[in-house]
């Protein structure tokens, strides 16, 4: 990281770089994290001591989302899982995580669509979740020219519908509602 924001400083570029690192903590050390107590440090210091015209930015990755942890049992809180549905959706990042209404399964809205996520992050709840006909007729309303794309675990409307009122249907995750407790 060192090395291209002084290449940029010598020829003027405008290079960029990522830099990722593994997890280092251990039983013996829960908190070490060299990326952050060592290496963002050290880049902080080159940047004052060269006085170089850029910056950083440190992020954490989060925990995975998949199916297969969902089908575990391993559940994102909403929040977590409804930017996740965002990005799915659009490509980009939700830039006002207050846009999501939980209680009203609504995501946000995007160019052209509004983004729906029927889900509680407690298995036994998630797998009585459907998309009804009483839901959709209130999201037709609420959206009359938009797209409605919607997270469930389940639908209970046809497919005709769901083409003639704009809505599409995801399921979350590929058949979650056909599981047993017993099997997940």
């Amino acid at each position: 990281m060192h090395a291209v924001m002084e290449l940029n400083q010598e020829d003027g570029g405008n290079r960029q770089c990522i830099l990722v690192q593994m997890a280092e903590a251990s039983e013996k050390e829960p908190d070490k994290n060299i990326c952050k107590d060592i290496t963002r440090e050290r880049i902080k210091r080159a940047i004052e001591k060269n006085n170089y015209d850029s910056g950083f930015s440190y992020l954490r990755v989060g925990r995975s989302i998949d199916s297969e942890s969902i089908l575990n049992g391993d559940l994102p809180d909403y929040k977590t899982f409804a930017k996740y549905v965002y990005y799915l959706c659009t490509g980009s990042q939700l830039g006002n995580e207050k846009e999501i209404k939980e209680k009203d399964w609504f995501v946000a809205k995007a160019p052209g669509m509004s983004i729906y996520l029927q889900y509680k992050d407690n298995l036994d709840e998630l797998m009585k979740l459907a998309l009804t006909m009483e839901t959709a007729e209130n999201w037709k309303k609420a959206h009359p020219q938009e797209r409605i794309i919607v997270y469930s675990p389940a639908c209970f409307l046809e497919e005709d519908y769901l083409r003639d009122s704009r809505i599409e249907f995801v399921s979350i995750p590929y058949g979650l509602y056909t599981k047993t407790r017993d099997e997940v």
